[in-house]
């Protein structure tokens, strides 16, 4: 009877062990942030400035230079609409560009957003509602979502 006891502990021990395990896993997957998450923080840490997060949610190539170029002078960066866009996906994937990712490692996304700059950067950064293309992809399935390109409509 003990060591039918024991057993049966020891089963359950596995179990438990298994199941908390699993609980792990599907946590640190809720934690990545999905495609449009991504450019959603982007918009949150153009709104507070903060150069780190912009970078964290990029592919790295690109200089810090940019990152303050973008939020010099910026006063509002209100995200307004996003949604999937199949053809510039289709577009990026026959590019040069899009030839470094699976294709179900990409996504694009055509946002909306109002902008309010104290002063000009440049003629890409302007005041009022713009419209932009944000290509976000990941090396592999197991990759975080980083935006690689963005681009304007």
């Amino acid at each position: 009877m003990k060591s039918v006891l024991k057993i049966g502990l020891l089963i359950l021990s596995g179990v438990l062990v298994l199941t908390l395990a699993a609980c792990d896993e599907g946590d640190t997957e809720e934690q990545a942030l999905q495609p449009e998450a991504v450019v959603r923080e982007y918009y949150h840490g153009l709104s507070n400035q903060d150069l780190e997060a912009l970078k964290a949610l990029q592919v790295e190539r690109r200089p810090a230079l940019i990152y303050r170029q973008v939020v010099e002078g910026l006063k509002k960066a209100e995200l307004i609409s996003i949604k999937e866009n199949e053809e510039e996906k289709e577009a990026f994937i026959q590019s040069e560009r899009g030839q470094y990712y699976k294709p179900e490692n990409i996504r694009v996304f055509e946002v909306e957003a109002e902008f309010d700059y104290q002063q000009y950067a440049s003629l890409y950064y302007q005041r009022g509602k713009q419209k932009r293309v944000y290509f976000v992809v990941r090396e592999k399935e197991d990759s975080p979502w980083l935006i690689d390109e963005i681009g304007r409509i």
